[in-house]
Order: structure tokens, then C-alpha cells, then sequence
């Protein structure tokens, strides 16, 4: 299956060197780009845009869970977020590994208040950090 073409190079502070990172979110849209990705997906069609947002909540409820439960980095590099909360996703909110939101950008606000990141967070880079 293909997978998004989204590439860029990150700090990993669990092996305290720049690292590569591939998106492996699968289904691209036709930017070639995942829902994650696509600075556009939420904002282009205006009629769908409360169902695109949803669909980008759910899959990032899913990617959450998955990384909690399994006590692995959530690797969330080069997101375009809209109206991001986690107390909005009703889930598990503490980290123990690395958090990674690293040039991702932040539309409109994005709210981490109920995260407990014990394996620490990246924010950095981001041209919205003033609203997060």
C-alpha cells in the first residue's frame, strides 16, 4: 500500500543525534501527503471541513493510544493541526517516551494542558507556538 511522502530530518533525544524520519501513515491523499500532512485537507473544502476534522482527530485518538500503550515515541513531525486538544480525545494522557510535534504547524490554537510528558516534548519550531 502506498504510504505519504512526507520526509524531513528530526533530533531524536532517545539516541541524542538527528535522525531520518518517513511518514508511515498509509492512504495518501492526492497531494501525495497523509490527512496529517496535507496543509490543505482541513482547510480546502469548506462544506466537508467538520468531517475532515474529524476523521484527522480520530486517526490521531488512534495514533495516541497506540504509542501510550505500547511505550513507544509518538512521532506526530511536520503535522498540520487544527483545533488540537487532548482533553478532546478522551484518552490515556501520560507519556513516558519522547513526544515529537517538531515543525509541526498549529492552526487556530492547540491545547496540551492535561499531557503528563515524562519522556519529555518537542514543540519546537512551530509558527503557532504562542497559542500552544
Amino acid at each position: 500500500m502506498p504510504k505519504c511522502q512526507f520526509t524531513t530530518k528530526h533530533y531524536n533525544y532517545e539516541i541524542n543525534k538527528f535522525d531520518d524520519f518517513h511518514c508511515q501513515e498509509e492512504e495518501p491523499l492526492a497531494s501525495r501527503f497523509c490527512i496529517f500532512h496535507d496543509n490543505n485537507y482541513c482547510l480546502r473544502d469548506k462544506t466537508n471541513h467538520e468531517k475532515h476534522q474529524s476523521k484527522v482527530l480520530d486517526r490521531m485518538k488512534h495514533k495516541l493510544n497506540h504509542a501510550i500503550s505500547n511505550n513507544e515515541p509518538l512521532l506526530c513531525i511536520g503535522f498540520q493541526l487544527h483545533d488540537f486538544s487532548l482533553s478532546d480525545l478522551s484518552i490515556g494522557k501520560e507519556f513516558t517516551k519522547p513526544v515529537y510535534f517538531s515543525g509541526s504547524d498549529f492552526f487556530r490554537y492547540a491545547d496540551f494542558g492535561a499531557a503528563n510528558f515524562q519522556g519529555g516534548a518537542e514543540l519546537l519550531h512551530n509558527p503557532m507556538n504562542k497559542y500552544i
